[in-house]
Parts: structure tokens; C-alpha cells; sequence
């Protein structure tokens, strides 16, 4: 096997490079402060945006897990905070509206929710946090200040509270800090099985392991969209995976691009865009097409709850077939010596998360902004790079790839995580914070 397993390799190596699909964009670290002092003033109107900015700095990376809770604690917020008021709601709540009164500021309600959603957030998991803490007071206040004071602001700041208090009264016993104490067994050693890797220690627990039993947003149970079993280890797909993650993965590819490179950062390192990607390209896109605030509602929270679901489906996937990583059957199989461009994650390998996740937040937004954009979006991640995609849907693409070029998953993993990620996103979008007929009574 390893002598054609090497003839494949070449052969990989000596085909024909293309032009990179993306250009490296210029570096940027933009302060919070800066851009709201430098935002245009119809971005005014997406204060979403703004407090999804501060919103990734909410868990440490590379904690995507719980990071995909928070953001859909303080996106739900925000919108059943807009769609409680009288007059001027659009799109159904996720829980029922609180009560309002009519002529409450949209723009008071929608960061009122997501302050104090996110301050109790962070006194409850990050309580050490205090430098978020002050900057979640800051954008408030900065975005208070815009508003006349009077009665509506007064109003809608309440608003904002009561409908961020329900909600997270609502989810507080939803399983996020395994109360059952679920204790992890790691499955029987065999080829084919997942064991953890180097340069995790031989009995590191997978993060979070017990997220399969957190409660699903919407879904109707973690195991609602099952991926396939796994390619077997005697098809011809699965070595032919295992030689391009091998050619492409390497620490010392001969291969990979250095546009491949960077994507493979961009989406595997990057403080922002490592788990907060579809939520960079949103924002981007909100401002790019200068989507109102309601509108902008909606679209946050639906990915926030298409990915809060995805990370529990993927999860259970995981601990169903343990499946094992590239690292793994490339050391045993062909090079004892191989070493992943990039850190492989310490948890099983099928189906790949990050297609499987992000895919499901990409995939809401595809359907806001389908087809080709009329202007190319280019999405930075903050100390990182740019990169430039033509229509929503590539991100997709480019996820499944960067997770090869980082030497972590194989192809056909990414492939299936992106397409259970697509069907997650049409169940959510198909089903919740669905456009109003007519506004409701108050």
C-alpha cells in the first residue's frame, strides 16, 4: 500500500497549479472605538453588527463550542427584543414577545438585550473577563448616546432587558456545563478509530465532549441529521483522501499555495475568523448592502441558531463514529514523520465541525444573498488577512479546503459536515423567526 500511496503523491505534487483564487489582502487590527467612530451614518442602523464585533471576543479561542451558545443568547436577544414592539415588528420571536409599548426605540431595545445578555454571560462563564465587562458598557453607552433621551429610549432599553432576562432564563439549564457529569470513555483502540494525537497527551478528553447533550435550539434532537458511516478503510476514496491531506497538509508541502496557506490560517488560527467566521462575513455583508436593522436581526440570529444546532449535531456525529485523524493513518500507513501544517484538534475527525458549522451559518446567509454578488466580499479577520469571495457559497468551498491544507480532516469529511451544515440551515431558516402577515396586536 505505502509504495502507491507514494505514486499517488507525485502525482499530486506534479499537477498543474492554477492562479489562487483569492488575493492577500492587507492586514488590519481595528479597534472598537475606531470603527464605530469611523462608520458611515446609515451603519447606524446596524448596531447588530457593531455588538457582534465585540461579541467574538466572548470566549477565548479556540473555544468554538460555547462560543456558538453566546452568540445565539445575545442574537436571539436582540431580535425578540425588535419584534416585542408594537408597530414596528416584523418577523415572529423565537420566545413569545415581551410586553412593550408602541414607540420604543428599536435601536435602545436591540443593544439593551445584548449588553445584558452578555454581561451575564461573562459574569457566569468568564467572571475573570473584567476587560470585556468594560467594553460591553462601552458600546452601549456609545450607542445610547445617539438616541434622544425621552420616553421611547427609557422604553426600549426595558424592552431590550426583558426580553435578554427571558431568554436567558430560558436557556440557563440547557446542559452547557454538563451538569449530569457525563464522563468521556475513550472507545476500544482499532484501525480506523480516533485516540488522541500528538501534541495532545495520550489521555486528553475531547472539548466538550458532552455537548451532544445540550438542549437543541431548534432541532428536535442531537441526532435529527446523522451524516453516513464513514469511508470503509478499503475504498479507494478514502486513500485517495488520505494522499491529498498528506500532499497538502504537510508541514513541508511542496503543493500547497501560499494563498492555500493563508486560507488554512484564516480559518484554523485567527483570532476572529478561527470560529467566528460566518459571523465576520455577515457583518460585512450587512454593510455592504446596507441591510436595516430588523433585517439584520434576523439574519444574525437565524446563523446563531443554525450554528448553536450544528455544533450539537456535530458533536453527537463525532461520538457516534470516532473516526480517526489524519495525523493518525499517515504515520502509521506511509510517514512515521509526518507532522499537519497546522495543530490538529484534540477531538475525533468525522464529520469535519468547521464545514459543518460555519457551513450551516454561511448557508443561512447564502439565501439572504444568493448567486454572485454584485461586488466582491472581502471579509478581514482582525491581525489576520483578507479573504475575497464572489458569492456567499464559496466560504463553503473554502473551509472544506483549508481544513486539508491545514493537514486536520480529509476531504470527504468536509464534504459531508458542509452538507449537513446546508440542511441545518434550510430547517432553521424554513421554520423560525419567520416574516410577519401583519403586525401583532399589542
Amino acid at each position: 500500500m505505502m509504495h502507491v500511496l507514494v505514486a499517488v503523491r507525485r502525482v499530486w505534487e506534479r499537477r498543474p497549479r492554477g492562479n489562487p483564487r483569492h488575493r492577500q489582502g492587507a492586514l488590519a487590527t481595528v479597534l472598537l472605538v475606531g470603527l464605530l467612530a469611523a462608520a458611515p451614518g446609515t451603519a447606524r442602523a446596524n448596531v447588530v453588527a457593531d455588538w457582534n464585533h465585540l461579541m467574538l471576543r466572548l470566549e477565548p479561542t479556540p473555544r468554538f463550542t460555547p462560543h456558538t451558545r453566546g452568540a445565539a443568547l445575545m442574537h436571539v436577544a436582540m431580535h425578540d427584543a425588535l419584534n416585542s414592539i408594537p408597530g414596528s415588528r416584523r418577523y415572529t420571536t423565537y420566545l413569545p414577545p415581551v410586553p412593550a409599548s408602541a414607540g420604543a426605540s428599536p435601536e435602545a431595545a436591540a443593544s439593551a438585550a445584548a449588553r445584558w445578555m452578555l454581561r451575564s454571560y461573562t459574569q457566569t462563564v468568564h467572571p475573570e473577563n473584567t476587560t470585556l465587562l468594560g467594553q460591553i458598557d462601552t458600546l452601549h453607552a456609545t450607542t445610547l448616546a445617539s438616541i434622544p433621551d425621552g420616553p421611547a429610549k427609557t422604553e426600549g432599553i426595558r424592552v431590550g432587558e426583558a426580553a435578554a432576562e427571558q431568554l436567558w432564563t430560558a436557556r440557563a439549564n440547557d446542559g452547557w456545563n454538563n451538569p449530569d457529569q457525563v464522563q468521556y470513555t475513550f472507545p476500544t483502540p482499532a484501525p480506523g478509530v480516533w485516540r488522541p494525537v500528538p501534541p495532545w497527551p495520550s489521555n486528553n478528553l475531547p472539548p466538550f465532549y458532552w455537548w451532544n447533550r445540550v438542549t437543541p435550539w431548534t432541532m428536535t434532537q442531537a441526532s435529527q441529521f446523522m451524516s453516513p458511516p464513514p469511508l470503509d478503510l478499503t475504498n479507494i476514496r478514502f486513500w485517495s483522501d488520505v494522499v491529498e491531506t498528506w500532499a497538502y497538509g504537510d508541514s513541508q508541502s511542496k503543493v500547497r499555495t501560499a494563498d492555500q496557506s493563508l486560507a488554512a490560517h484564516w480559518w484554523g488560527t485567527c483570532a476572529e475568523s478561527n470560529f467566528g467566521s460566518p459571523g465576520l462575513i455577515a457583518q460585512q455583508l450587512v454593510r455592504d448592502h446596507g441591510t436595516g436593522l430588523y433585517e439584520s436581526a434576523r439574519i444574525f440570529a437565524l446563523l446563531a441558531l443554525a450554528q448553536a444546532d450544528a455544533i450539537i449535531s456535530n458533536i453527537e456525529n463525532k461520538n457516534t463514529w470516532n473516526f480517526w485523524r489524519p495525523i493518525t493513518v499517515i504515520r502509521q500507513s506511509v510517514d512515521p514523520n509526518w507532522t499537519p501544517f497546522l495543530t490538529t484538534p484534540p477531538n475525533q475527525e468525522y464529520p469535519a465541525g468547521h464545514p459543518m458549522v460555519s457551513g450551516s451559518g454561511v448557508y443561512v446567509l447564502a439565501k439572504f444573498f444568493p448567486g454572485r454578488l454584485a461586488q466582491p466580499l472581502r471579509v478581514t479577520s482582525a491581525g489576520c488577512s483578507t479573504r475575497t469571495f464572489l458569492q456567499v457559497s464559496d466560504a463553503v468551498q473554502e473551509v472544506v479546503g483549508a481544513r486539508i491544507w491545514g493537514g486536520m480532516h480529509f476531504r470527504h469529511s468536509g464534504e459531508v459536515g458542509a452538507s449537513l451544515g446546508e440542511k441545518i440551515a434550510h430547517w432553521v431558516s424554513q421554520r423560525y423567526l419567520l416574516p410577519l402577515d401583519e403586525p401583532l396586536s399589542p
